[in-house]
C-alpha cells in the first residue's frame, strides 16, 4: 500500500526547496544576491510587460507545442501510443537537463557581449557555444540511437509499441533545438521579442495544424514525429535568420565555425555503429566508441587555438 507516487512529489519538493534555499545563502554570502526595491516609474513597468507577455505567448505556444504530442496521440490511436510518448517525453526532458548546464554557462557571456556592442566577441562565443552545444548532445544521442530497443528494456519491464521509434525521431528533433539555443539566446539578448515570438508563434501552430492534417489522413502515428522533426527544422531556420538580421554574420563563418564540425563529429560517431553490429557486444561497443568520441573531439571539435 505504499504510495511512491506521493511521496516522490514530496520528497522533490523538499529537495526543490533546499536548493533554493542554498543559492540564496550562497549569493547573499557572496553579495550578489538582487536587492528588492519599488520601482515608481510607469515606463519601466511598460517595458517589463511588453518583454515578459510576449515571452509569455512563447512559452504558451511551446507548451501547447508539447502537450497536442499527446493530445493527438489519445485522439488517433488511444491510450497505449499515449504510454509510449510519456515515455519519450522523460528522455527529452533527461536529454535537455543535461544541456541547460552548458545554456546557463554560456547564456550570461553571450549577453554581456551583446550589451558590450563588441560583434567579434559575440560571433566567436555563438559559433563556440553552437558547436559545444551539438557536440555535448551528440556523444550522448548518437549512442542512444544506436541502442534505444535495448537501454528502454533494462529502463522498462515492458516497452509500448513503437516506444523506441518514437524516442529516436525524438532525439534527432530535439538536435534542431539544441543547435537553436544560442540563436534564440542572442535573440533574447536583443531585447525586441515581440516579432520573434509572434513569428514562432504561427510556426508552430501551424505546425500542430500539419500534423493532425497528416494524421486524419494516413494514420500513421509515425507521421507526428516526421512533422515535429520538419517544424524544429523550420524553427531553426527563422531563427537562424531572425539572428543575422541583428548581427549581420556570414553564412560560411557560421557553417565552418560551428556546423561543419558537428556534422563531421556526427559523422565519425555514426560510423561507430558498425563496431556493434558487427560484434554485437556492448561493451566491446562502448570501448570503441570512447575510443572515437576522444579522437573526435580532438579532430573536429577543437580549432587549432584551441587544441
Amino acid at each position: 500500500n505504499y504510495d511512491y507516487l506521493s511521496n516522490y512529489s514530496i520528497l522533490l519538493l523538499i529537495l526543490t526547496f533546499i536548493f533554493g534555499v542554498f543559492y540564496v545563502i550562497y549569493l547573499n554570502k557572496i553579495n550578489i544576491l538582487p536587492k528588492i526595491y519599488f520601482v515608481r516609474t510607469i515606463s519601466e513597468y511598460k517595458n517589463i510587460l511588453n518583454f515578459s507577455k510576449y515571452s509569455l505567448i512563447g512559452g504558451g505556444v511551446s507548451m501547447l507545442s508539447q502537450q497536442s504530442t499527446s493530445i493527438l496521440l489519445n485522439k488517433f490511436f488511444g491510450v497505449i501510443l499515449n504510454a509510449s510518448n510519456g515515455i519519450v517525453n522523460q528522455v527529452n526532458a533527461a536529454l535537455f537537463q543535461i544541456l541547460s548546464s552548458i545554456q546557463s554557462a554560456f547564456s550570461p557571456l553571450l549577453m554581456k557581449a551583446f550589451v558590450s556592442g563588441d560583434t567579434d566577441e559575440i560571433k566567436k562565443i555563438m559559433f563556440l557555444f553552437t558547436r559545444l552545444c551539438a557536440i555535448t548532445y551528440l556523444v550522448i544521442a548518437i549512442p542512444l540511437i544506436i541502442l534505444m530497443p535495448e537501454v528502454l528494456a533494462i529502463w522498462l519491464k515492458e516497452v509500448p509499441p513503437l516506444t523506441a521509434n518514437f524516442a529516436k525521431l525524438m532525439v534527432i528533433s530535439l538536435f534542431f533545438d539544441v543547435l537553436s539555443t544560442p540563436l534564440w539566446t542572442l535573440a533574447h539578448a536583443e531585447g525586441h521579442i515581440k516579432r520573434y515570438q509572434i513569428s514562432l508563434s504561427i510556426i508552430i501552430v501551424l505546425n500542430i495544424f500539419l500534423a493532425w492534417i497528416l494524421l486524419f489522413l494516413s494514420h500513421n502515428p509515425m507521421v507526428l514525429w516526421y512533422v515535429k522533426i520538419f517544424g524544429s527544422v523550420c524553427l531553426f531556420i527563422y531563427r537562424y535568420f531572425y539572428s543575422k538580421s541583428i548581427m549581420i554574420f556570414s553564412f560560411w563563418d557560421y557553417f565552418n565555425q560551428s556546423l561543419k564540425p558537428s556534422l563531421w563529429f556526427a559523422l565519425s560517431l555514426g560510423l561507430s555503429w558498425f563496431f556493434y553490429f558487427y560484434y554485437e557486444s556492448l561493451i566491446i561497443y562502448l570501448f570503441f566508441y570512447i575510443v572515437v568520441v576522444i579522437f573526435s573531439i580532438y579532430l573536429f571539435a577543437l580549432n587549432k587555438t584551441e587544441k
